[in-house]
């Protein structure tokens, strides 16, 4: 998503959840980039097989002020994805082993070996595509925190949501059911104070429709609110029930 799109949000959004780390963190495609996405896709696919055994030059790209990037072949989305390197493990000879990426368009990390067989270079009309920035963006599930999770050293009110500690359950019932699904995204507000890769959390709740288009047909029953389902699924807790 773009500066631009992030500023237009409007308060409904259609979109898909492209990765999750816990229900106050994931990343969400706006469904306008979904498309775009399998633009990005094309590209990718006709430099890899114009040119499929082209590596990084490592070297020269440690002399650069500018991020690594790569195409890296991912096992969990199996396809080849935009990656930003963030560390690389390499043997007693200084070659490398394997290196830990992000991937840009989804959110996620993995550690990929560094072979041509899942990696390669990228181009400068893949690498700015979207102005460079990645097709989602992060966000956090408004007003929630883990299930009996009663820290008196700070007020539940003004914890953040990356200080959230959520059980291996929680994170694996949430990515499930976000799995392949579209979502209306109800945007709460925009957190200014907390920053992923430049980008600004968007604090939201999640509606279950089946066709995100049909606003009008959105009813407050707690099996169409992503919150109200994790709290009833005592995997969760409201940080603040007046709001419900």
């Amino acid at each position: 998503m773009s500066k631009q799109q992030q500023n237009n949000m409007t308060d409904y959004e259609s979109v898909i959840v492209t990765h999750v780390d816990n229900p106050t963190l994931f990343y969400c495609r706006i469904e306008q980039d979904i498309e775009r996405y399998e633009q990005l896709k094309q590209l990718i696919v006709q430099h890899i097989d114009s040119e499929p055994h082209s590596m990084p030059d490592l070297f020269r790209c440690r002399n650069s002020s500018s991020p690594i990037t790569a195409l890296v072949y991912s096992d969990i989305h199996s396809d080849w994805c935009r990656a930003r390197l963030i560390s690389m493990k390499i043997d007693r000879n200084h070659k490398p082993i394997c290196a830990k990426v992000w991937l840009i368009d989804f959110g996620s990390i993995e550690f990929i070996a560094w072979k041509p067989k899942f990696v390669s270079t990228s181009t400068l009309e893949i690498d700015t595509f979207n102005e460079s920035r990645g097709l989602c963006f992060p966000c956090s599930l408004d007003n929630i925190k883990p299930f009996n999770d009663d820290d008196n050293d700070v007020k539940a009110e003004s914890k953040k949501p990356l200080q959230c500690e959520w059980t291996s359950y929680a994170n694996f019932m949430f990515k499930k059911t976000t799995a392949s699904k579209k979502f209306l995204l109800k945007m709460m507000k925009s957190n200014d104070d907390l920053l992923l890769e430049d980008k600004k959390i968007i604090v939201c709740d999640l509606l279950i429709e089946n066709d995100c288009s049909k606003l009008n047909e959105f009813t407050k029953s707690s099996s169409s609110s992503m919150s109200k389902f994790l709290v009833e699924s005592k995997v969760a807790q409201f940080i603040n029930e007046k709001k419900f």
